[in-house]
């Protein structure tokens, strides 16, 4: 069973039709409104990858080296 703080992120997360776009678009095309290019992803990971490395340099805990390390290679196998 789904613990109260996840049904909460659940019921927030954008789904298809969870957005009023009446008056803005006949045909909305949903697919192309939630999608995130790969070129967006490398770009985030870039900045995201640059502020750790400024902020935190040396003290920048392994596991997290880690991460930021395996989202850049599933990004690069988009």
């Amino acid at each position: 069973m789904l613990s109260t703080e996840l049904k909460k992120l659940h019921k927030m997360c954008l789904k298809i039709g969870s957005i009023d776009l009446t008056g803005i678009e006949k045909d909305v095309n949903w697919d192309k409104l939630f999608s995130l290019p790969k070129d967006y992803w490398v770009e985030d990971m870039a900045e995201t990858r640059k502020f750790l490395e400024v902020e935190l340099g040396q003290d920048m805990p392994p596991v997290i080296q880690k991460e930021v390390l395996d989202q850049v290679q599933r990004i690069n196998n988009m």
